[in-house]
């Protein structure tokens, strides 16, 4: 096994049987290029990107009213949400338009994540955090603050969807 960070640089014309990536298809679109020309006529690749979309709801661990809740789904649900405007199934379409024979599967982790003042900072501070974000589609942004300040320090049930996608040339 190795890892390679700039497939263009690293490994020139070499082709590998197989590839491994970790939220590459949904974090690197771009990427497909390379990965796809260091991919062997008979080669498989197979990734597991998080999807977004079907994230944990951190209103679900707060007290939050119906409109916070709805308004955290909305976020979302949104198209124009780049980070969450696609599903597990959309992540196959640019390896077929490739004529890669693709098989996409979705999977529901669930377990336990300790909740830090660095996630916190990053769900609350900022034009484009999720609370800004909830706040656009008409949620109560400092309720939803107030929640999440008291989930810092505690390890909360956590939900993460993955779609596992094997492509085969």
């Amino acid at each position: 096994p190795r890892i390679v960070r700039d497939p263009a640089r690293e490994i020139g014309d070499q082709r590998f049987d197989r590839v491994v990536g970790r939220d590459v298809l949904s974090a690197e679109p771009a990427a497909i290029e390379q990965i796809l020309a260091a991919l062997a006529p008979d080669g498989r690749a197979v990734f597991v990107d998080t999807v977004p979309r079907h994230a944990q709801r951190l209103t679900a661990l707060i007290d939050a009213d119906a409109a916070l809740r709805a308004a955290e789904d909305a976020v979302y649900a949104d198209p124009s949400e780049l980070l969450t405007a696609w599903d597990a199934e959309d992540l196959a379409a640019p390896l077929r338009a490739r004529g890669l024979r693709v098989e996409v599967e979705r999977h529901t982790l669930d377990g336990e994540l300790g909740i830090t003042e660095a996630m916190a900072a990053r769900w609350l501070d900022g034009e484009r955090c999720l609370a800004a974000r909830i706040a656009a589609q008409g949620g109560d942004r400092a309720a939803f603050a107030a929640g999440v300040r008291r989930l810092v320090g505690r390890t909360v049930p956590w939900r993460t969807v993955v779609a596992r996608v094997v492509a085969d040339r």
